[in-house]
């Protein structure tokens, strides 16, 4: 199993945190692999050209938001793991389903961030 970990640049440091983020997630799927954007990719040319085919290879996709924020490179990775049907999961001092949260956009005050919100979807 391939568990590929969706989290803001903003969350790459400091090293001590990025790494108990990572260690959540292995708890959560124990034996799995997990896939850290972080080692993965130089840079967004990188993540851009290699994130479709990496997408092909994933079972679970976990979505780790700064604070209650993510950026539009994660909401991308959200929307196309959702089109194939890999199943998502947030975590906000706990995992749970996706299908727990929306997405926000405020396009006038922070044009390259989404806020994710708790509560069903309408």
């Amino acid at each position: 199993m391939r568990v590929y970990v969706a989290c803001p640049l903003t969350l790459y440091a400091p090293d001590h945190a990025y790494r108990r983020l990572l260690a959540r997630v292995r708890r959560l799927f124990p034996g799995a692999e997990i896939v850290s954007p972080r080692e993965m990719f130089t840079n967004t040319r990188d993540w851009l050209q290699r994130w479709p085919t990496l997408l092909s290879t994933l079972d679970a996709l976990v979505v780790i938001p700064d604070g209650d924020r993510v950026g539009l490179g994660v909401l991308r990775e959200v929307t196309d793991a959702l089109f194939v049907g890999i199943p998502i999961y947030v975590y906000q001092g706990s995992f749970q389903p996706l299908d727990a949260f929306c997405f926000s956009l405020d396009v006038d005050t922070e044009p390259s961030r989404a806020v994710i919100l708790k509560g069903e979807k309408e």
